[in-house]
């Protein structure tokens, strides 16, 4: 269940921290309104609109590929972030993530580059290939 937690941690940090590209926080927020999927996933394998409102057609198939933001919170398909901080550092960004599912709570911290309104990339140096990119589902 730890594993399924930081990986929804992962999917959800990444969505956070390129909304700080306007410099304030809620302006930041803002640009990430939405849902995301990596770069190589199909947004209606992943997604549904049922009225004005997106949601996981399938949770478990979402897992590893998509989440939600919606005001300061980030749903994935296990676990739900809070955004309580995001900074700027020229043209990458980080956000402190507040997470938990049922069972563990974590604060995760995420770097990332926004390419344009509706892609972002994460940076993270520990992995093989240090660049995931994301694109914002339009419904």
């Amino acid at each position: 269940m730890r594993s399924h937690c930081s990986k929804a941690g992962v999917l959800l940090g990444s969505a956070l921290v390129v909304a700080s590209v306007a410099g304030a926080r809620a302006d930041a927020v803002e640009a990430l309104q939405g849902a995301w999927v990596m770069e190589s996933s199909d947004c209606t394998g992943v997604f549904e609109q049922a009225g004005k409102q997106i949601r996981f057609k399938d949770r478990n198939f979402a897992n590893d590929m998509g989440f939600i933001v919606s005001g300061s919170r980030v749903r994935g398909p296990i676990a739900g972030c809070t955004i309580s901080q995001v900074d700027e550092d020229n043209d990458r960004f980080s956000a402190l993530l507040n997470c938990s599912d049922a069972l563990v709570s974590r604060k995760f911290s995420w770097s990332f580059r926004l390419v344009d309104a509706d892609h972002f990339e994460r940076l993270d140096p520990k992995r093989r290939d240090p660049t995931i990119s994301y694109k914002k589902c339009v419904f």
